[in-house]
């Protein structure tokens, strides 16, 4: 027998693209303008009706599978060329419903049930259920990640609307505060402890500080990923770290003891006469510190550099030292 066609998005006061937020905003609305409780009466009544139908509707709208489903039958109810399905047998298989309330398949209208078939006996309990992880970036510098320690971290949260109470609705209007959302932002400042050694990709966990939990589950656990930020002297590689050393020539030729930065301060390092452009120079456990304690090395490169000016003096005793090597450095055969 068909049943008669039912416009899900009429019921809510939207059109039928009407993005996820929105159709949220007018369940609200619609629930809360037709709540029972707000009426005696065969007003009762008649609002229990249509309590039932929005709740029907946003069962459907709100549920991506359920929407797609709906959505083939088009804006007149037809799908190649039929305005109904039969309940049993239905092509769209069936689905939980526990949402919509009733001791049986009364909650639900005819034309849902030749959709999505009609649920048997008493709806399932509202079990509790666990809030999702939330995962996010943590920017460190290098020598944070290294070293370690306490930081204070600002993340996007929200809560419970003070002026609609969380329903999205003030008065018979949507709430202007949370644009019918329910809830406002309210950023949260957590203390994150982060081990000596953190590198990238590096998750550290908080327990309990994800989405909150429903039907009294707990709540999800909040993941911070380190980022370690480009550092404009070190080049990473595993646990060891290298740096460029600019020397002059000279001080390559005879020897010179020169500075270089570490990630806990400068240090001395002699660099041996004779060394040549390009030499890697090795300071013991200046590297990265790792999660056992030790450390990486850390690796000077020299790079020969010359002065922006020289004076008359300077040259001079550079042209002389020229004429006293003999050596030619361009020996191409």
């Amino acid at each position: 027998m068909p049943v008669e066609f039912r416009d899900y998005y009429k019921v809510l006061g939207v059109a039928r693209g009407a993005s996820k937020d929105d159709i949220k905003a007018a369940y609200r609305l619609a629930a809360r303008k037709h709540h029972p409780d707000l009426h005696q009466g065969k007003a009762r009544a008649q609002a229990e009706e249509a309590f039932k139908a929005i709740n029907e509707a946003h069962a459907v709208l709100s549920d991506p599978d359920k929407r797609a489903r709906y959505d083939q039958l088009g804006p007149n109810g037809r799908a190649g060329g039929d305005s109904t399905q039969p309940s049993e047998g239905s092509p769209y298989g069936r689905g939980e419903y526990g949402d919509l309330g009733g001791e049986d398949g009364a909650a639900y209208s005819d034309f849902f049930a030749s959709l999505f078939g009609r649920p048997r006996g008493r709806p399932r309990a509202r079990h509790p259920v666990a809030g999702r992880d939330i995962e996010t970036d943590l920017g460190l510098e290098l020598e944070e990640a290294s070293r370690g320690g306490r930081r204070s971290v600002t993340v996007e949260g929200s809560e419970d609307c003070q002026v609609c109470g969380g329903t999205g609705v003030a008065g018979d209007h949507v709430c202007q505060t949370c644009g019918g959302q329910g809830e406002i932002g309210k950023p949260r400042t957590l203390n994150v402890q982060i081990p000596p050694g953190a590198r990238e990709g590096t998750r550290l966990r908080l327990a309990g500080q994800g989405e909150p939990g429903r039907n009294g589950g707990p709540a999800g656990d909040l993941y911070f990923v380190v980022r370690v930020r480009p550092n404009r002297l070190y080049r990473v590689s595993g646990d060891d770290l290298e740096i460029d050393l600019p020397v002059y020539p000279w001080e390559a030729a005879v020897g010179a003891e020169v500075e270089v930065p570490t990630l806990e301060g400068p240090v001395k390092l002699k660099v041996a006469p004779g060394a040549s452009a390009g030499q890697r120079l090795r300071l013991r456990e200046k590297g990265l510190v790792r999660r056992n304690g030790s450390r990486g090395d850390l690796y000077a490169r020299l790079r020969f550099v010359l002065p922006a000016t020289l004076t008359e003096e300077q040259r001079r005793l550079l042209e002389q030292v020229g004429r006293l090597t003999p050596d030619n450095p361009r020996q191409w055969k």
